[in-house]
């Protein structure tokens, strides 16, 4: 199983194991019974060459959070300045970058409603959106319409920022 970004194709498996590295998305708890997530890792400058798929342990969303399967995911001026090690507040390396995201909410922390579960959101991450799961503050998704194509949706996102 692999990633598509805007064009960009990773195959899962061609990288060694890591850690955790993607701080951008949210605190979360300890990981969900072992089962592991793939996120694309800006490891240092360079083109998009150096991106590296990475497994992680799945996230578990803290209270207020809810962990959002990803279907489509921006790649846009943000993440090509990020490569160059030139985008204003960008996290150190490594991270994973993804300024936003659709995707359905796939669970749900305490204190959320559990009328999210399968809902559609978007959500502008900043960083952290290019993995198959992400954690994020419930409160910050906002409803996409059902049968609006999740790249098209993604499309309006920083556009409409």
């Amino acid at each position: 199983m692999g990633l598509s970004l805007g064009g960009w194709s990773l195959a899962k498996g061609d990288t060694k194991e890591v850690s955790a590295v993607n701080e951008g998305t949210g605190s979360g708890a300890a990981g969900t019974d072992g089962e592991t997530v793939t996120e694309i890792v800006m490891p240092r400058r360079g083109g998009p060459g150096v991106l590296e798929v990475r497994p992680r342990e799945r996230p578990a969303p803290a209270p207020g959070e809810v962990v959002v399967k990803v279907e489509a995911a921006g790649v846009s001026f943000a993440e090509v300045q990020m490569l160059k090690g030139r985008y204003f507040g960008q996290p150190k390396f490594p991270f994973v970058p993804g300024y936003d995201l659709v995707g359905e909410v796939e669970e749900v922390g305490e204190g959320v409603d559990s009328d999210m579960l399968g809902a559609r959101v978007a959500a502008l991450t900043e960083t952290g959106a290019w993995a198959d799961r992400v954690v994020l503050d419930a409160e910050k998704l906002a409803p996409v319409p059902e049968g609006l194509d999740p790249a098209e949706a993604v499309a309006v996102i920083t556009n409409g920022v």
